[in-house]
């Protein structure tokens, strides 16, 4: 080769290394102020070494084919373009994760895809999200405790209306609730009561027969033995109970025999 063609060539290089100089990525010339030169892109950018250019440098220029990276949108998500030649593609963020059916319902097509294994909700899929509706457990009964197991279900527990009173009858009114009622008292004909009962007044009764002339009465009223005392008018006192004087209360008539009765 002549030496006007090696001029030739060597002036076309020249020209072509020129227009492919781009202001972000210039050759540059002068001096570097790194340790590394291959990593110094002093003050026109990276230099070209070896006919090759450090790592990472060409995508990041643009250089060598490389394409754009991917740029992120305003609702948090982005979209990664992919080039050849040294760059990489742009990554891309999604907008941050979201509940399902928009208010932290489970989405459902019918009711039948809401069923929350739980016994005391109602299971509803009105608006394409999952509603779970506390089921209500009140019967209105004032005798139960009402409550509601998530594996049972609803339930209805009678109270327990015991007053640990042995002189009143316990029950339950539906409306109202516990009752405690004393015992009622026996009327009964003559001067003497059942087993179980002591006399707690003597009266007399046309429709019991005997003069009360002499007595004062000729019926008894009976009530139930219970309690820690209580005055009879007999002169004894039921098993359990140890006798004591007592006034004659004025419930009993002529002649009584009243006894305070004091459990032993």
């Amino acid at each position: 080769m002549s030496y006007a063609e090696r001029m030739g060539r060597m002036a076309w290089a020249l020209t072509v290394a020129v227009l492919a100089c781009v202001p972000s990525a210039c050759l540059s010339l002068g001096a570097t102020d790194s340790d590394d030169p291959k990593l110094d892109a002093g003050t026109d950018g990276p230099i070209l070494i070896d006919g090759a250019w450090p790592d990472g440098a060409g995508g990041a220029a643009g250089l060598g084919g490389g394409g754009a990276g991917g740029g992120s949108s305003s609702d948090g998500s982005s979209s990664g373009g992919s080039s050849s030649g040294g760059s990489s593609s742009g990554g891309g963020s999604s907008g941050g994760g979201g509940t399902s059916g928009g208010d932290g319902g489970q989405v459902c097509q019918s009711s039948d895809d809401c069923d929350d294994f739980n016994a005391c909700t109602k299971d509803t899929c009105p608006t394409g999200v999952c509603v779970h509706t506390q089921i209500p457990v009140t019967d209105g009964n004032a005798c139960t405790i009402d409550g509601c197991n998530p594996a049972s279900g609803i339930s209805h527990t009678p109270i327990d209306c015991a007053d640990t009173n042995d002189c009143t009858v316990d029950s339950c009114d539906p409306a109202s609730g516990c009752k405690h009622t004393q015992y009622p008292a026996e009327q009964v004909c003559g001067d003497l009561c059942p087993s179980g009962k002591y006399v707690y007044g003597q009266s007399c009764s046309s429709s019991c027969a005997g003069d009360c002339f002499a007595t004062g009465y000729n019926s008894v009223s009976c009530r139930v033995v219970c309690g820690n005392s209580f005055t009879t008018c007999s002169n004894y006192c039921p098993a359990g109970y140890q006798a004591s004087a007592a006034t004659c209360p004025g419930t009993c008539k002529i002649g009584c025999y009243a006894k305070l009765c004091t459990k032993t």
